[in-house]
């Protein structure tokens, strides 16, 4: 028995647009995403002289809290004196930690302890030489302030019976790095951080401490060099040697991936050619040799430039979705590159 149905031309267009979108999917590249660490520059580059380092705390505290008191709030906003103590302690922590100087010194006790107003107060060069002769530091990380605005609102949350209070955050914090043989700091940095608390209009030291201490993180990553991960795409299906080596790469074996690939390189087809020559590249950023990545992306480009449609003035009339991605790829790479040489310096301690 014969079955016929009719197929109207609304339908047939459906049907022959999803018939193209199977053909599309079926043909497209499949892109995974391996995770990659990578050494990022501090922007502060210390003298190689610089061995052991002084924290000092060069902040009033906020006596009002101390004694139990409550910060007013005008029009709903507070403003509010950080503990410098806290800030000093978290900083003195987290370089020491990091092994970045041989020695880290902590001095927490306010420096000046005698003022009455909260107000912000370089160190002077007879101080700073003082400072360092007392700690045996070649350098002194004062923290000159850090203050707190507290602003009051409510949160509104499904099935909660009535709006929660809240207090958003901005902690504002000042720092001076001094060389004994200066009379003027080497660097100032400034750094905000924002905090979040549901539950209470009310600021108390415990809120005080925590911000103070948070805001500590800021800075570190602008002090030292620090270890980032991030993602890279990578081609990793249309043929079997690009899915065998994704696999080796799942497997952490990226020489076994860096193999295939460069098979793949050797042959033919120039889409496969493409992909494989963008996956060495990011083979060779996990293995820290950018100037041999950006060699292979360069390759992987070339040959993506060729599918371009140009305008009558050589332009390109729109980018495929592959050259968007190594040439985004391309833009990341040169910014690394362009801040190895930073790097380098910073590093140039642990060489000996």
């Amino acid at each position: 028995m014969l079955y016929f149905c009719c197929i109207t031309g609304e339908d047939m267009k459906k049907a022959i647009c999803f018939a193209l979108l199977l053909c599309g999917l079926a043909s497209c590249r499949m892109l995974d995403v391996a995770s990659i660490d990578y050494l990022e520059p501090a922007d502060i580059t210390f003298p190689p002289e610089v061995r052991r380092v002084g924290v000092v705390n060069n902040v009033v505290s906020d006596s009002l809290l101390e004694k139990g008191g409550k910060p007013s709030f005008h029009e709903g906003t507070a403003a509010v004196c950080g503990d410098g103590r806290v800030l000093a302690e978290e900083l003195a922590a987290g370089i020491a930690s990091a092994n970045y100087f041989d020695l880290v010194v902590i001095c927490d006790s306010a420096l000046r302890q005698g003022d009455r107003l909260p107000r912000e107060q370089r160190l002077g060069g007879s101080e700073v030489r003082r400072l360092s002769s007392d700690l045996g530091v070649d350098l002194i990380l004062s923290v000159d302030r850090v203050d707190l605005s507290a602003e009051r609102g409510l949160a509104y949350y499904p099935d909660y019976p009535s709006p929660v209070p809240t207090l958003d955050a901005k902690v504002h914090a000042l720092l001076r790095l001094y060389l004994p043989a200066r009379e003027t700091p080497m660097a100032t940095l400034a750094g905000t951080d924002s905090l979040y608390w549901a539950g209470s209009w009310e600021v108390d030291t415990t809120m005080v401490r925590d911000a103070s201490a948070y805001v500590a993180q800021a800075f570190l990553h602008r002090l030292l060099p620090v270890w980032k991960e991030t993602g890279r795409y990578y081609y990793a299906g249309g043929c079997v040697e690009m899915r065998d080596a994704a696999v080796c790469v799942k497997e952490d074996d990226w020489e076994g991936a860096c193999r295939l690939w460069k098979n793949l390189y050797e042959g033919k087809n120039a889409r496969f050619r493409m992909y494989a020559a963008y996956n060495i590249a990011v083979y060779h950023e996990v293995g820290d040799d950018l100037e041999q990545a950006k060699t292979w992306l360069e390759k992987a480009l070339e040959i993506a430039s060729k599918d371009l449609e140009l305008d009558s003035e050589g332009e390109p009339v729109a980018l495929t979705p592959d050259y968007r991605l190594m040439a985004s790829y391309y833009a990341h790479l040169e910014s690394r590159l362009s801040e190895r040489y930073k790097l380098d310096i910073q590093m140039e301690r642990f060489s000996e």
